[in-house]
């Protein structure tokens, strides 16, 4: 008999944000079996997944370095699943992709759906194009304005979840891998996923198919960010006071976290084990800051600061210590061994730099995060802006090495903005940088400025 199979991707994730995926499958939907494609995930984190699914259900396969090729995970895995299920066609029935991070189940979506031989069901939310400004820019931006002029006045697709029988996910994937054409920006899924649905493309992909929409306010999954509806105390309703059997996205609302906690994760910290590697020590230290287990975090992240103490120990270690501040820098207030992690981040992080290990989007996050905590009146903002400061003249110094001198200008605007040590070396590098771009004024005020000191 074929199985159904929930399909989805998860890059850098630790456990922390895959237990309410994870759980609430096990509890309410492990009827479906559950392939996970994994990349950069820690052996600890494999170990908890698989220990805690505790199904045979359950599948975690790698994704092969090869196949990136500089594309970005959400276009690349609609490649993966076609291949996984052009392989394993005679085993399945029907297939749900998924969201994984901000996903849960709250029942089994495909016994709604056995009555149909041939179906694909896309979720709509409740605004239109026009008025929504990130979907907007998405499809503008890889389409043009004219294609999104035509399409503005529909309902805004979500491409976070769709399903159907398994002929017509391989086929829809396959499309959705065509009109990518190995995009580089953040978002080209969603307009790609607009433009097939609003453009009639559909009826050719998927000739055979019941097509049908997935209704904001009727539907069985309910995609909550920019609206929600109601809640019971273990449930989350949709606008029809109905249970969805699938709730996206609902880590936009604190009450609906507040509910996925409860019904979804454990205050506990899974074991370590023999688990000593830097990825596993992160995800386990990302895992127990986020249950208050402030002194769990501090011990393990300075017996990685110890333990791992060149440059080179920290690659590809960004996100996960950026994750790691993220959690402390939305307090006003915080405990003190909250501060003593920071520094220790704070080090690890300047080692990673000091390597030339930093690029503009690592940039953007640690400014995020600055701006994060200025707003949030956090008790050490000046010491983490002076760090930020810090980070950013690596950056600039690494990128005039590397003669990206508009790169380097560029970096060096962004560190004139917060409140760091302006002394002779930043004035002549700031107006020599901006006089071989051309710009000569820019050039002038800083040449001024460094006959001031």
């Amino acid at each position: 008999m074929k199985k159904n199979v929930i399909m989805g991707v998860s890059k850098g994730y630790g456990w922390h944000e895959l237990e309410p995926f994870i759980n609430s499958w096990k509890k309410n939907a492990s009827d479906a079996e559950l392939v996970l494609f994994v990349d950069d995930t820690s052996d600890w984190t494999k170990f908890v997944v698989e220990t805690q699914g505790g199904d045979e259900n359950l599948r975690l396969l790698p994704i092969t370095e090869s196949k990136f090729d500089n594309r970005l995970i959400s276009e690349l895995r609609w490649e993966i699943f076609a291949d996984f299920l052009e392989k394993h066609r005679m085993e399945y029935s029907q297939v749900l992709l998924t969201d994984v991070r901000d996903v849960i189940f709250q029942g089994d979506i495909f016994k709604l759906y056995e009555k149909y031989p041939s179906y694909f069901v896309y979720p709509t939310e409740f605004k239109i194009i026009a008025d929504e400004p990130i979907n907007t820019k998405w499809i503008a931006n890889f389409f043009g304005k004219e294609v999104w002029q035509k399409m503005k006045d529909n309902k805004v697709v979500c491409i976070g979840t769709v399903w159907g029988t398994v002929n017509e996910i391989i086929l829809f994937s396959r499309k959705m891998d065509e009109l990518s054409a190995r995009s580089l920006a953040w978002g080209t899924d969603q307009a790609v996923a607009n433009y097939i649905v609003h453009n009639g493309l559909l009826s050719h992909v998927l000739p055979n198919a019941t097509i049908i929409e997935n209704d904001y306010y009727n539907g069985s999954v309910f995609t909550c960010a920019l609206k929600r509806a109601g809640i019971t105390d273990d449930k989350i309703l949709s606008p029809n006071q109905k249970i969805p059997t699938i709730v996206h996205q609902y880590d936009r609302h604190p009450d609906l976290v507040r509910i996925v906690n409860r019904q979804y994760r454990s205050n506990s910290l899974p074991p370590l084990n023999d688990f000593g590697d830097l990825m596993s020590l992160l995800d386990a230290s990302n895992a127990a800051i986020q249950r208050n287990q402030y002194q769990i975090c501090f011990k393990m992240l300075m017996y990685l600061a110890e333990k791992y103490s060149e440059a080179s120990d920290w690659k590809g270690a960004f996100n996960r210590l950026t994750k790691l501040f993220r959690q402390t820098a939305p307090s006003k207030s915080i405990p003190f061994s909250v501060e003593i992690i920071e520094q220790t981040l704070e080090r690890v992080l300047m080692l990673t730099l000091n390597d030339a290990e930093i690029n503009f989007e690592q940039l953007d996050t640690l400014y995020a995060l600055l701006n994060q905590a200025k707003n949030n009146h956090h008790t050490i903002y000046r010491r983490f802006e002076q760090f930020l400061g810090k980070c950013i003249w690596v950056s600039v110094n690494v990128l005039t090495k590397n003669d990206y001198i508009a790169e380097a200008a560029a970096a060096i605007e962004r560190l004139s903005t917060i409140d760091y040590n302006f002394n002779g070396e930043f004035y002549f590098t700031a107006a020599e940088l901006n006089r071989r771009i051309g710009n000569k004024d820019k050039a002038l005020e800083y040449y001024k400025k460094l006959l001031e000191i």
